[in-house]
């Protein structure tokens, strides 16, 4: 994790040394919110068990607001030629837990036997989580229109945004597979597949450069070989993001 939060402190500074002339600016954004991931097929597979079992449309709870919870932070930079235009490193975390309170199809292997019928899932997964986040660190494009700029606001007191990104995730992967635990109080996180976000929204003027804003992200990270113990999980997380929170522009 210190790793993922170094290399944005690092794209920060970057974005920060370009040219500030004229009406191009920086801006710094925290902002927490809620994600709701949608339902996917989940596969865990423990060879050593003979287990290799498909859940059909899994069900993912969020806890965003339970410990740590959902947060991001985001550094623009707007040029200064082309003030509506701009470039963006973003970090935020989200969370997924898999919801094993409910019968379930699944199919497949279970120690070795054929199954093929619906279950009650905490008979074969006790949890399977990435409560410390499956988390993202994006490069993002965005362009932005301004409603009642002045000249002391220039970008307006109003703004619509929209954004596309793409990078890397971070994932932090607990589970309790087949009663077999593996949970990992600190560290424990692994270099998940690229995501991708698209986010419209919404951006108003406080005070003197302090901007409050509201958001949609659609993101979608595809999870193959996440740990587990004695194995590996893949599935898809497609998931709905509302953010919210407060920015400052400076020149």
């Amino acid at each position: 994790m210190r790793r993922l939060m170094a290399m944005m402190i690092l794209f920060g500074a970057a974005l920060c040394l370009l040219p500030v002339a004229g009406h191009s600016e920086n801006v710094v954004a925290v902002f927490g919110g809620q994600c709701w991931t949608r339902p996917h097929d989940l596969t865990v597979q423990q060879p050593i068990s003979k287990n290799y079992l498909v859940v059909d449309d899994a069900t993912f709870l969020d806890d965003s607001y339970v410990g740590p919870i959902y947060y991001g932070i985001r550094i623009s930079h707007f040029f200064k030629d082309h003030p509506s235009l701009g470039i963006e490193a973003e970090f935020f975390h989200p969370k997924a837990r898999l919801n094993v309170d409910r019968d379930a199809d699944v199919r497949g292997e279970w120690h070795g036997k054929r199954i093929n019928q619906e279950v009650d899932l905490n008979d074969y997964i006790q949890s399977f989580e990435i409560s410390h986040g499956f988390n993202f660190l994006l490069v993002n494009g965005v362009y932005r229109y301004g409603f009642f700029k002045t000249d002391k606001i220039p970008y307006g007191r109003l703004q619509l945004l929209m954004r596309a990104g793409a990078g890397i995730t971070m994932l932090h992967p607990e589970s309790i597979v087949d009663h077999q635990q593996r949970y990992i109080e600190s560290g424990g996180y692994e270099l998940g597949d690229y995501g991708f976000q698209l986010s419209p929204g919404l951006e108003f003027t406080i005070w003197r450069g302090i901007d409050g804003f509201l958001e949609y992200k659609y993101t979608y990270a595809e999870m193959d070989d996440v740990t587990i113990k004695y194995g590996t999980a893949d599935t898809v997380f497609t998931t709905d993001h509302i953010a919210f929170g407060i920015s400052y522009h400076f020149k």
